[in-house]
């Protein structure tokens, strides 16, 4: 078997979304154990994932490489289906993060870039540059308003402007794995 390299965890804590190097990710029943479906359609090491609020879409990236682009792809968990593709990234996606309506998303590359999406159209609304490793680690806060990235550094964002608003620095001697951010 191959290593799981993210999970998601639905609002309910009832079902998970794991992400593997097996380039599929796999929805549990967590009360159960039972896998509930696979999804297929990266052809590569999925390395993030994330949730809708409502658990009903997720999106995942990976090391998938499309037309000399790497993706993303968005998921209806009722059904299975990839709703749609993203494409635009020149390394692997590391990380990915989204508001909690499902509306845009963050993704974060080894190409050193982070990308604000719109979920709906598909379309890249900006790219943020500025890091000096691979981005490894995102988030959006403010309903989609603020947005935080890591590589050994932490960088805060507008993504309305795309201005960055700061950095972070200091305490990381390598890569930034995670970031959680609250209310």
């Amino acid at each position: 078997t191959r290593g799981v390299n993210a999970v998601a965890l639905t609002g309910d804590s009832r079902r998970a979304l794991s992400a593997s190097d097996d380039q599929t990710l796999k929805l549990w029943n967590l009360a159960s154990g039972e896998c509930l479906c696979t999804l297929e359609g990266h052809t590569s090491h999925v390395n993030a994932v994330v949730l809708t609020g409502d658990g009903g879409r997720a999106l995942s990236g990976s090391g998938d490489l499309q037309h000399s682009n790497y993706d993303l792809h968005f998921w209806d968990l009722e059904t299975g289906a990839c709703l749609r593709t993203l494409t635009g990234h020149a390394g692997p996606v590391m990380a990915v993060a989204m508001t909690s309506d499902g509306r845009r998303a963050l993704s974060g590359s080894a190409d050193k870039t982070i990308k604000l999406w719109d979920l709906e159209t598909g379309a890249c609304l900006r790219t943020l540059t500025g890091h000096i490793n691979w981005v490894t680690a995102v988030a959006m806060m403010n309903n989609g308003q603020r947005g935080l990235s890591g590589s050994q550094l932490l960088k805060l964002w507008d993504l309305e402007t795309g201005a960055r608003l700061g950095d972070l620095n200091g305490g990381h001697a390598n890569r930034v794995a995670a970031i959680t951010v609250t209310d």
